[in-house]
């Protein structure tokens, strides 16, 4: 789920966990307690986004950035699932 991810990556010491799990919620359209898909093909685009949204929380990406990095992201996952 979106609020296990968070709460292992984003420790409370240094997030307002609560908050960035809600953005993230917020940006994938994805429950916080939802359980996530298995990574898989056809699931990449919730996974990308997924990636995404937490690199929106972390380091505040502008519109512009997040266009810049979607396909890095893509490339990522295409190296982790060949």
């Amino acid at each position: 789920t979106i609020s296990r991810i968070v709460r292992r990556w984003a420790p409370e010491t240094e997030n307002n966990v609560p908050t960035y799990i809600r953005n993230v919620s917020r940006m994938t359209g994805i429950g916080a307690t939802t359980p996530l898909p298995p990574m898989k093909e056809e699931t990449k685009i919730v996974w990308c986004d997924l990636v995404l949204a937490m690199a929106t929380v972390e380091c505040g990406l502008t519109a512009k950035q997040k266009e810049l990095m979607a396909p890095h992201i893509e490339i990522a996952w295409r190296l982790l699932n060949p």
